[in-house]
């Protein structure tokens, strides 16, 4: 099972039917994947799907202005009036690289609630339930984009003269924010490779504000049938490029993400492919195990292997909520930016997908020489009746050698990997029944929750992300008896189960249910990660899976309110 930490952070590319590709927002490392294969990049498996930076200007008192036009917020609805005029108001002036001011630029805030995309050289609302506020310049250059946040914050203008970025700290500094020319790529995919759609695909590297404020860059173009491709309008910084492949039945992801820097008015040039070797091997049950396996959907990845973070002496010995709190920390030091650096900036880095065969075999191509972490998901058959479960994995590290010259046709042969099968509960089936004590010392038992709908809840205190929703939802619906909620706390000890309780009063009842999540109703729920959400029906039957975010509010609301 896995478990997700606060800096464990999924982010997955994807292509539907449709043929587009799309990210989805950060998630927990169990997310629901029809017609998707995910791909992964932070701590022991995650992509990246990258950050957009933020800029803004504070107005000191007395300032006057006016309200520049287009200013919109998500939904693109004008903001007019005294409503934007707070006590602390985010305001200045964009100017070019000779200091004239800059007129219809985009200004955009980027913090810990307020996110922002940028896009083929443009600033876009973000998806999913992530706020955005985006304004444009007005003929002087002037901008206002509301309350200044509580907190830190970044800011990122956009124009087709430049781009800009400044955090919070730096802004307070200056009136003007001074854009710098947009820099550029140049790429060629190798001989003999094939990019679906001839799509070509970008995306931002994680820099010093990655786990404090949400952004995204995310650039996509198409090669030309000899290969080539460009990408205008880039930002200076680190991105990461790949290509498009089918790696299942319904599935495509981004293969041979390189890294690449790009500077201010500059070109950058890269080659996807075309070094390395092929990785060959093949997937297989484990004995005894019968049934037939369908390998057309799910996770494929082989990625560079992170290096060990540096820890205190007395790190294993900390409460989770300690680790969390000594890592939070150390992610504001040089010696972590220095960490960062090393695996994100590395040239070296690769991050690949495949196609599993029919028969569990698969070939990986132009693997260039490194240490890698192999993760695959076996999924079900989509019929289009429930979300697909896992029902597969595999976990495992594999070492590449050099070859001499950098290339070589001769694959690595892997053998034979065995898969380590699951048998999850589905919809419609039983939800398995359960007696046991709630935190408050009284006895619950689910048959008694029988001509209700109920959610089960299960949760560790280091990351709760569904809370707020959770809270939504039964202010929503438990008035009226329709809607329990049960909570099952753990992966933790039960000393700081009750201190997350005490210091976040939830008003269903909580169970703690085990250190690890391994025994108990856990065990008997079958759950293969946290957190990690039931929807049981009156008659006790599951009605929905794994579901997080809106999809979790549809559920319900689709089942209340049918």
């Amino acid at each position: 099972m896995v478990s997700i930490s606060d800096e464990t952070l999924l982010s997955y590319i994807f292509a539907n039917n449709d043929g587009n590709l799309h990210p989805s927002r950060k998630v927990g490392i169990q997310m629901e994947s029809n017609h998707i294969t995910h791909s992964c990049r932070c701590a022991a498996f995650a992509v990246a799907q990258l950050p957009l930076l933020s800029c803004l200007l504070f107005c000191a008192s007395g300032y006057e202005t006016t309200l520049p036009p287009q200013a919109y917020s998500v939904d693109n609805v004008p903001v007019q009036g005294e409503a934007v005029r707070a006590a602390k108001e985010l305001s200045g002036r964009v100017v070019d690289a000779a200091g004239n001011p800059v007129a219809d630029a985009q200004v955009a805030l980027s913090s810990e609630k307020i996110g922002v995309l940028v896009s083929d050289g443009k600033l876009r609302p973000m998806h999913g339930n992530i706020e955005s506020r985006i304004v444009q310049t007005d003929s002087k250059g002037v901008f206002i984009l509301g309350q200044q946040p509580a907190g830190s914050f970044d800011l990122i203008v956009a124009h087709d003269k430049g781009f800009a970025s400044i955090g919070s700290d730096e802004f307070i500094n200056s009136n003007d924010i001074r854009l710098q020319p947009w820099g550029r790529i140049e790429g060629q995919l190798a001989e003999g490779r094939r990019a679906a759609g001839n799509k070509i695909w970008m995306a931002g590297l994680p820099n010093s504000t990655w786990f404090l404020h949400e952004r995204e860059y995310r650039y996509e173009t198409q090669c030309d049938t000899d290969g080539r491709f460009v990408f205008e309008k880039v930002p200076a910084g680190w991105f990461e490029a790949g290509y498009l492949i089918r790696t299942g039945e319904m599935g495509a992801s981004i293969t041979s993400r390189t890294p690449v820097e790009v500077k201010s008015d500059e070109t950058a040039k890269i080659t996807l492919g075309g070094s390395g070797r092929p990785v060959i091997g093949s997937f297989v049950p484990p004995e005894g195990y019968a049934k037939p396996i369908y390998f057309g959907n799910g996770l494929r990845s082989l990625i560079t292997t992170r290096p060990d973070e540096p820890r205190p002496r007395n790190y294993e010995r900390m409460t989770k909520r300690e680790q969390q709190q000594w890592r939070a920390q150390w992610r504001k030091s040089d010696e972590y930016k220095l960490y960062r650096d090393s695996y994100w900036h590395d040239p070296n880095w690769r991050q690949y997908t495949f196609r599993i065969n029919d028969d569990g075999s698969f070939r990986i191509e132009d693997v260039i020489a490194g240490k890698y972490d192999v993760t695959v998901w076996i999924e079900e058959r989509l019929t289009g009746e429930a979300r697909p479960e896992e029902i597969g994995s595999y976990h495992g590290t594999i070492q590449v050698p050099q070859v001499p010259g950098g290339r070589s046709d001769e694959p690595l042969d892997l053998g034979q990997l065995e898969l380590v099968m699951h048998d999850p509960l589905r919809v419609g089936d039983m939800a398995p029944l359960f007696e046991a004590k709630t935190l408050d010392d009284k006895s619950l038992k689910l048959i008694d929750y029988r001509g209700k709908f109920v959610l089960l809840s299960f949760w560790q205190p280091v990351s709760h992300p569904e809370i707020e929703r959770l809270r939504e939802l039964y202010d929503a619906y438990s008035l009226d008896g329709r809607l329990q909620i049960i909570g099952l706390g753990g992966h933790d000890t039960l000393e700081e189960v009750e201190k997350y309780v005490q210091e976040n009063p939830i008003p269903w009842p909580q169970i703690f249910v085990s250190e690890e999540f391994k025994s108990g109703i856990a065990r008997d729920y079958r759950i293969p990660g946290v957190p990690w959400i039931f929807l049981v029906g009156p008659d006790g039957k599951i009605i929905a899976t794994g579901q997080r975010g809106e999809k979790l509010t549809s559920a319900v609301r689709g089942a209340l309110e049918p």
